[in-house]
């Protein structure tokens, strides 16, 4: 298989489109920003209301508990309180299920919990049943 390609269930393969994501310069895990929106900075659209949600950190956590998550999703109970986290690593953006409830899908396809899968610019992103649409 090719670097730039990951694997899910059943041997579903996708190409990388996210590579040269911007780590940014941090402080800490916050990203500080020379003024206004970073263009580098990936982020996800909320199919259900338009929100953009910017992916400003290293370690970016996605749930319906402020105290583990970066961005909350409190009015969907299916959600899980500590569902998924993105990270970016090398230049590249990851996605982890954290153990959720009622899983995470790239693109319909189911994550495995605790494994990283490299996701793409275009990725639909469901937190169980909440869609999202990723740029990079």
């Amino acid at each position: 298989e090719e670097e730039n390609s990951f694997i899910m269930e059943e041997g579903v393969v996708a190409e990388s489109a996210c590579n040269g994501v911007q780590d940014g310069v941090f402080d800490g895990d916050t990203v500080v920003l020379a003024g206004g929106i970073d263009p580098h900075t990936p982020y996800l659209i909320r199919s259900s209301n338009n929100e953009r949600v910017s992916i400003g950190k290293r370690v970016f956590r996605i749930g319906k508990d402020g105290r583990y998550a970066d961005y909350i999703i409190a009015d969907n109970a299916a959600v899980s309180r500590a569902h998924a986290e993105f990270m970016i690593k090398d230049g590249k953006l990851y996605l982890t299920d954290e153990d959720s409830l009622n899983n995470t899908y790239i693109n319909g396809s189911a994550l495995v919990s605790r494994r990283e899968y490299e996701v793409n610019d275009g990725d639909v992103i469901l937190f169980a049943d909440e869609e999202f649409v990723l740029h990079c």
